[in-house]
């Protein structure tokens, strides 16, 4: 039997992470999950996830404080894919938030990998990558890379922090600092949720240390990494879509063009037929759901999912 391992990066999402491990729980899945280890996260907590599972193994992987934007964002990908690796060789590897929810049922999910052996893993446009400069993410040097504007509450510290990060960037672009020059990485840039073979895993997986180097001193590097490993490693991967082609390479339906406090769009209950929509046009997964905005739009998904018969 094909196994698959989902790849789960969490906070403090609790009440959420229950309802995706009794969604994705299936005897073809392993679960794979990192709390942050800033969050606090008891025994109890521990016990009362995994009594949404009956079917799937759930394995705990060590815990690294995880910061927005930090290159910390890098290593715990690399963590949780190391360590599923090690455990098992599964035919696909799927990384996602505890604020993502499959838009279809394990059986639609198998059976399209079964049929396509495809990498999903999102390229943005080129209007959006020449707009965002993401090269300069990882060329130049970043003093303190796990803090960011979230870091601080002080309307005063935020802005002497978006000050020093401005005059950073200059003065490293005038003296043309690249840091990534070395590592011979040609530049890729999409979202960092994928859905990956072994093939590609375990190659990404035996330059573990060499990548962790390149990325230590990176903001947002988590939105390079695998698209970066692609388009350099010497083997062409047989991606979803052409990149460039779309913004949905990774099969993720988010909403970008309505941000929510600097991130991707929230999903609300009145919104229900768009998922449904998202889900006739074939994307395997969505994000983002937050219950502190939206409760019922996940209860009524995950109740609409477990109850459908096998996706058109």
């Amino acid at each position: 039997m094909e196994k698959h391992a989902y790849l789960i990066i969490a906070q403090n999402e609790f009440s959420q992470l229950k309802k995706i491990v009794s969604v994705i729980d299936d005897t073809r899945n392993d679960i794979y999950i990192h709390i942050d280890k800033k969050v606090a996260f008891s025994e109890d907590t521990r016990q009362s996830i995994e009594k949404e599972v009956t079917h799937s193994n759930i394995y705990w992987i060590p815990r690294i404080e995880v910061n927005w934007a930090g290159p910390s964002q890098v290593q715990v990908e690399l963590n949780l894919l190391d360590f599923a690796i090690k455990k098992d060789a599964y035919s696909y590897y799927h990384l996602m938030s505890a604020k993502d929810l499959p838009l279809q049922t394990q059986d639609y999910i198998h059976n399209y990998f079964k049929e396509n052996s495809v990498e999903c893993v999102g390229f943005f446009n080129k209007e959006h990558f020449l707009q965002e400069k993401p090269w300069k993410r990882v060329e130049q040097y970043h003093a303190f890379p796990e803090k960011s504007v979230r870091s601080f509450k002080n309307k005063f510290t935020i802005f002497t922090f978006r000050v020093y990060r401005f005059l950073e960037k200059k003065i490293q672009t005038l003296f043309k600092v690249n840091l990534w020059k070395k590592y011979n990485y040609k530049i890729g840039y999409g979202t960092n949720w994928f859905s990956i073979s072994n093939n590609l895993a375990t190659k990404l997986i035996s330059h573990k240390a060499e990548i962790s180097k390149a990325f230590r001193h990176s903001i947002f590097g988590d939105e390079l990494l695998v698209q970066s490993f692609v388009l350099s490693y010497p083997q062409k991967f047989n991606l979803s879509l052409k990149i460039n082609e779309k913004d949905d390479g990774s099969k993720r339906f988010i909403d970008w063009n309505r941000s929510d406090n600097g991130g991707p769009h929230i999903w609300r209950s009145n919104e229900f037929d768009k998922l449904v929509t998202a889900q006739e046009q074939g994307f395997l997964f969505a994000r983002k759901f937050d219950s502190r905005f939206d409760n019922d739009t996940i209860n009524n998904w995950v109740d609409y999912l477990k109850n459908s018969k096998t996706s058109k």
